[in-house]
């Protein structure tokens, strides 16, 4: 059967540590929750009580255009831009481990 998974959290270390590479990479940005109409693996750990989050690279509306099909595209900038909000993310969490 169909079951749902619980949300993740706003007050989890990930969380912050997202905030925070998000404030550095990103400046004025904001990080607020979201639901999309897709499926997510993520929802499978929730539901083992991991928190997990979704994040996206940055781009323009016509880059949105695509998702998972021929001409799905990211520009070098934006990639280079998403692995280092995730590099600052991972590290400011394994810092306090």
């Amino acid at each position: 059967g169909f079951s749902v998974s619980p949300v993740s959290r706003l007050d989890s270390p990930m969380f912050a540590a997202l905030e925070k590479a998000q404030n550095t990479v990103f400046p004025g940005a904001l990080t607020i929750p979201q639901m999309s109409t897709g499926a997510t693996d993520s929802s499978n750990i929730r539901s083992k009580g991991v928190q997990a989050y979704g994040v996206g690279a940055p781009g323009t509306d016509k880059d949105a255009e695509g998702p998972h099909g021929n001409d799905e595209r990211m520009s070098v900038d934006a990639m280079g831009q998403l692995v280092e909000f995730l590099y600052r993310a991972v590290v400011d969490v394994a810092e306090t481990r």
